[in-house]
Protein backbone atom coordinates (compact mmCIF):
# COMPACT_ATOMS: atom_id res chain seq x y z
CA UNK A 1 0.00 0.00 0.00
CA UNK A 2 2.77 2.25 0.84
CA UNK A 3 4.26 1.82 -2.61
CA UNK A 4 1.62 3.08 -4.18
CA UNK A 5 0.15 5.69 -1.87
CA UNK A 6 3.57 7.48 -2.57
CA UNK A 7 3.07 7.33 -6.07
CA UNK A 8 0.46 10.59 -5.57
CA UNK A 9 0.51 11.23 -2.27
CA UNK A 10 4.81 10.96 -1.80
CA UNK A 11 7.78 12.75 -3.48
CA UNK A 12 8.99 10.13 -5.54
CA UNK A 13 9.81 12.87 -8.75
CA UNK A 14 11.59 10.13 -10.67
CA UNK A 15 9.37 8.66 -13.75
CA UNK A 16 11.14 5.57 -13.39
CA UNK A 17 11.06 5.08 -9.26
CA UNK A 18 7.17 6.09 -9.96
CA UNK A 19 6.67 3.69 -12.29
CA UNK A 20 8.38 0.74 -10.34
CA UNK A 21 6.38 1.51 -6.90
CA UNK A 22 3.14 1.07 -9.17
CA UNK A 23 4.22 -2.16 -10.86
CA UNK A 24 5.49 -3.53 -7.16
CA UNK A 25 2.67 -2.36 -5.74
CA UNK A 26 0.35 -4.32 -8.20
CA UNK A 27 2.43 -7.48 -7.56
CA UNK A 28 2.04 -7.08 -4.00
CA UNK A 29 -1.87 -6.89 -4.55
CA UNK A 30 -1.98 -9.62 -6.56
CA UNK A 31 0.07 -11.96 -4.11
CA UNK A 32 -2.13 -11.00 -1.44
CA UNK A 33 -5.64 -11.30 -3.61
CA UNK A 34 -4.58 -14.83 -5.94
CA UNK A 35 -3.14 -18.05 -5.54
CA UNK A 36 0.57 -17.24 -5.60
CA UNK A 37 1.82 -20.76 -6.60
CA UNK A 38 1.72 -22.23 -10.28
CA UNK A 39 1.05 -25.60 -8.94
CA UNK A 40 0.72 -27.00 -5.43
CA UNK A 41 3.58 -26.67 -3.16
CA UNK A 42 4.78 -29.88 -2.87
CA UNK A 43 3.98 -31.04 -6.15
CA UNK A 44 6.33 -28.14 -7.32
CA UNK A 45 9.12 -29.16 -4.99
CA UNK A 46 8.98 -32.67 -6.22
CA UNK A 47 9.29 -31.31 -10.09
CA UNK A 48 12.18 -28.66 -8.89
CA UNK A 49 14.10 -31.69 -7.61
CA UNK A 50 13.73 -34.25 -9.72
CA UNK A 51 14.70 -31.23 -12.73
CA UNK A 52 17.86 -30.47 -10.25
CA UNK A 53 18.86 -34.01 -9.65
CA UNK A 54 19.19 -34.50 -13.25
CA UNK A 55 21.94 -31.77 -14.02
CA UNK A 56 25.86 -32.06 -12.85
CA UNK A 57 26.74 -31.57 -9.58
CA UNK A 58 28.06 -28.45 -10.06
CA UNK A 59 25.42 -27.04 -11.74
CA UNK A 60 22.77 -28.03 -8.51
CA UNK A 61 23.01 -25.36 -7.14
CA UNK A 62 22.67 -22.76 -9.87
CA UNK A 63 19.98 -24.46 -10.83
CA UNK A 64 18.11 -24.59 -7.38
CA UNK A 65 18.54 -20.88 -7.08
CA UNK A 66 17.22 -19.84 -10.84
CA UNK A 67 14.28 -22.19 -9.67
CA UNK A 68 13.89 -20.30 -6.65
CA UNK A 69 10.63 -18.41 -7.73
CA UNK A 70 9.52 -20.36 -10.85
CA UNK A 71 6.03 -21.57 -8.97
CA UNK A 72 4.82 -17.77 -8.95
CA UNK A 73 2.94 -16.19 -11.94
CA UNK A 74 4.99 -14.04 -13.54
CA UNK A 75 4.42 -9.91 -14.02
CA UNK A 76 2.45 -10.80 -17.03
CA UNK A 77 -0.11 -13.19 -15.53
CA UNK A 78 -0.45 -10.80 -12.78
CA UNK A 79 -1.03 -8.25 -14.64
CA UNK A 80 -4.12 -9.57 -16.47
CA UNK A 81 -5.64 -11.04 -13.09
CA UNK A 82 -5.37 -7.48 -11.90
CA UNK A 83 -7.47 -6.05 -14.83
CA UNK A 84 -9.83 -8.66 -15.06
CA UNK A 85 -10.35 -7.59 -10.81
CA UNK A 86 -11.11 -3.94 -11.40
CA UNK A 87 -13.54 -5.44 -14.32
CA UNK A 88 -15.10 -3.80 -16.94
CA UNK A 89 -14.54 0.07 -16.03
CA UNK A 90 -10.47 -1.01 -16.06
CA UNK A 91 -10.54 -2.92 -18.78
CA UNK A 92 -12.41 0.05 -20.80
CA UNK A 93 -9.14 1.97 -19.41
CA UNK A 94 -6.23 -0.02 -20.60
CA UNK A 95 -7.80 -1.41 -23.53
CA UNK A 96 -6.33 -4.29 -25.02
CA UNK A 97 -5.56 -6.02 -22.32
CA UNK A 98 -2.69 -8.08 -23.50
CA UNK A 99 -1.22 -5.32 -25.39
CA UNK A 100 -1.22 -3.18 -22.64
CA UNK A 101 0.22 -5.97 -19.91
CA UNK A 102 3.05 -6.88 -22.41
CA UNK A 103 3.84 -3.34 -22.55
CA UNK A 104 4.07 -3.01 -18.96
CA UNK A 105 5.58 -6.10 -18.44
CA UNK A 106 8.37 -5.16 -20.91
CA UNK A 107 9.05 -1.55 -19.82
CA UNK A 108 10.02 -3.10 -16.06
CA UNK A 109 11.89 -5.52 -17.48
CA UNK A 110 13.72 -2.63 -19.22
CA UNK A 111 14.19 -0.76 -16.03
CA UNK A 112 15.37 -3.70 -13.79
CA UNK A 113 17.18 -6.03 -16.25
CA UNK A 114 18.88 -3.65 -18.97
CA UNK A 115 19.13 -0.15 -16.81
CA UNK A 116 21.55 1.13 -19.68
CA UNK A 117 19.41 0.33 -22.85
CA UNK A 118 17.70 3.20 -23.55
CA UNK A 119 13.83 2.50 -23.67
CA UNK A 120 12.25 3.24 -27.32
CA UNK A 121 8.93 3.65 -25.06
CA UNK A 122 9.21 7.19 -24.57
CA UNK A 123 8.95 8.93 -20.94
CA UNK A 124 5.64 9.96 -21.73
CA UNK A 125 4.25 6.89 -22.55
CA UNK A 126 5.96 5.23 -19.35
CA UNK A 127 4.27 7.68 -17.35
CA UNK A 128 0.32 6.90 -18.67
CA UNK A 129 1.30 3.44 -18.51
CA UNK A 130 2.28 3.97 -14.81
CA UNK A 131 -0.88 6.07 -14.16
CA UNK A 132 -3.22 3.43 -16.08
CA UNK A 133 -1.89 1.17 -13.60
CA UNK A 134 -2.79 3.18 -10.52
CA UNK A 135 -6.35 3.57 -11.14
CA UNK A 136 -6.40 -0.44 -11.85
CA UNK A 137 -5.24 -0.85 -8.64
CA UNK A 138 -7.75 2.27 -7.36
CA UNK A 139 -10.32 -0.40 -9.09
CA UNK A 140 -9.03 -3.14 -7.52
CA UNK A 141 -8.75 -1.94 -3.96
CA UNK A 142 -12.49 -0.46 -4.21
CA UNK A 143 -13.57 -3.84 -4.80
CA UNK A 144 -11.50 -5.18 -2.50
CA UNK A 145 -13.24 -3.35 -0.21
CA UNK A 146 -16.52 -4.08 -1.04
CA UNK A 147 -17.82 -1.23 -3.14
CA UNK A 148 -20.05 -1.67 -5.79
CA UNK A 149 -20.05 -0.96 -9.51
CA UNK A 150 -21.95 1.95 -9.56
CA UNK A 151 -18.55 3.47 -7.39
CA UNK A 152 -16.33 1.57 -9.70
CA UNK A 153 -18.24 2.98 -12.49
CA UNK A 154 -17.60 6.61 -11.11
CA UNK A 155 -13.72 5.88 -10.51
CA UNK A 156 -13.94 5.37 -14.60
CA UNK A 157 -15.97 7.79 -15.85
CA UNK A 158 -14.03 10.52 -13.45
CA UNK A 159 -12.23 12.89 -15.51
CA UNK A 160 -8.58 11.91 -14.67
CA UNK A 161 -8.80 8.53 -15.65
CA UNK A 162 -10.65 9.81 -19.01
CA UNK A 163 -8.15 11.78 -19.40
CA UNK A 164 -4.88 8.78 -19.24
CA UNK A 165 -7.42 6.57 -21.26
CA UNK A 166 -6.91 9.50 -24.17
CA UNK A 167 -3.47 9.93 -23.55
CA UNK A 168 -2.75 5.86 -23.01
CA UNK A 169 -4.37 5.86 -26.88
CA UNK A 170 -2.69 8.72 -28.23
CA UNK A 171 0.81 7.47 -27.16
CA UNK A 172 0.19 4.10 -27.59
CA UNK A 173 2.70 4.02 -31.27
CA UNK A 174 4.47 6.65 -30.09
CA UNK A 175 8.10 5.44 -29.16
CA UNK A 176 11.42 7.52 -28.72
CA UNK A 177 12.51 6.61 -32.50
CA UNK A 178 9.38 7.76 -33.82
CA UNK A 179 9.47 10.93 -31.58
CA UNK A 180 12.92 11.90 -33.20
CA UNK A 181 12.28 10.97 -36.65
Amino acid sequence: MDALMTVRYGRVGYLENRFQNVVGAAEALHRVRFPNELRPREEYRAFKRMLVKHVPSEHQQWLHSQLQYSNEPRLLQRLRDLVAMGGEQAEALVGDVSTWSEEVRDVRNGFVHEPARNSPVSSERVHYLSESLYFVLVLDLMRECGYDREVSQSIGNHRQVEWVKERLRATRAVTTDDATD
